[in-house]
C-alpha cells in the first residue's frame, strides 16, 4: 500500500504536520481524521459538543494506536467563541472542513423555509471558522485546506482563481506563499452516514479503507452504500494527492 500498510496502521508520510478538522465529530469529517492520523499527522477534531469531541478523539485513538490527537470544543456563531477556537487551535498544516457535519438535513426530505435559514446560519458559522484559520495557515509557508460540501466553497473563501484539479473536484489558488484551498464536492449528503458504518469497520478490522471498499463488494451490500463508500475512498485519495 502506498499510504499504510494492509492493517491500517501509521506510515508516517505526514509527520511533523498538523491538521484540524472541522465537524468532524463524526461522520466524513471523522473519517479524513483517521485518514490524516494514519498518515503520521497530528490531528484536533472540532465539534460544538464537548461530549462528542471526547468520544471522538476516544474513538480516533482506537482507530489508530499511538497517533498524536486532540480534541477542541466551541460554537464559532459568536466573536468570542470565534476567538476562543482560533487561539486554541493556532496555526496549523491542513485544515479540513466537513460542511456536511454542520447540521445537513435529511437528503430525502426537502428542508422547510425554517430549516433553510437554519442551515445558512450554520454554514455562515462554519466559513467563519474556516476562514479564520486559513488566515494563520501561511505562518508557516505551507497549508492546505479542504472545503467539503455539496456546493462549491463561498468565493469569500476563495482568495484567488478557480481551477479544475480533479473530476469533481476544484483548486482555489489562495494568493499567499504556499497556500493552496481545494473545494471537494460531495456527491450526496448520504456519505455522511456511510462514513459511520466505514468508521465501525475500522474499529472492527483496522483494516484499510480501500480493503473496507472490496470487502462491501465481496457481500453485496446495498448498492447505496458500496457507491458512497466508493465516493469517500475517492475524496480521501485526492486529499492524500495533494498532501503527501
Amino acid at each position: 500500500m502506498n499510504a499504510i500498510d494492509f492493517k491500517g496502521n501509521k506510515v508516517e508520510r505526514l509527520n511533523g504536520k498538523s491538521s484540524f478538522c472541522i465537524n468532524s465529530g463524526d461522520g466524513l469529517g471523522f473519517i479524513i481524521a483517521i485518514n490524516l492520523a494514519r498518515l503520521g499527522a497530528e490531528v484536533t477534531i472540532h465539534d460544538n459538543s464537548p461530549a462528542v469531541v471526547l468520544a471522538a478523539v476516544e474513538r480516533l485513538q482506537l482507530a489508530v494506536p499511538g497517533s498524536a490527537v486532540k480534541g477542541v470544543a466551541g460554537d464559532p456563531s459568536t466573536d468570542q467563541g470565534l476567538q476562543s477556537l482560533l487561539d486554541r487551535v493556532g496555526s496549523t498544516d491542513i485544515l479540513i472542513c466537513d460542511t456536511l457535519g454542520a447540521g445537513a438535513v435529511s437528503f430525502t426530505e426537502a428542508p422547510s423555509e425554517p430549516q433553510s435559514k437554519h442551515l445558512i446560519s450554520i454554514h455562515d458559522n462554519v466559513d467563519r471558522l474556516f476562514e479564520g484559520v486559513v488566515r494563520r495557515m501561511p505562518q508557516r509557508d505551507w497549508g492546505r485546506a479542504f472545503w467539503l460540501s455539496t456546493a462549491n466553497a463561498p468565493d469569500h473563501l476563495a482568495g484567488g482563481s478557480v481551477n479544475p484539479l480533479l473530476a469533481s473536484t476544484d483548486s482555489i489558488s489562495a494568493a499567499r506563499a504556499g497556500m493552496s484551498i481545494y473545494s471537494i464536492l460531495v456527491p450526496s449528503p448520504i456519505l455522511s452516514p456511510v462514513s459511520d458504518v466505514m468508521k465501525s469497520e475500522v474499529l472492527r478490522t483496522q483494516n484499510t479503507f480501500d480493503l473496507i471498499v472490496e470487502q462491501f463488494e465481496k457481500d453485496r451490500r446495498p448498492i447505496e452504500i458500496r457507491e458512497a463508500a466508493k465516493a469517500i475512498l475517492t475524496i480521501i485519495q485526492r486529499i492524500n494527492s495533494v498532501c503527501i
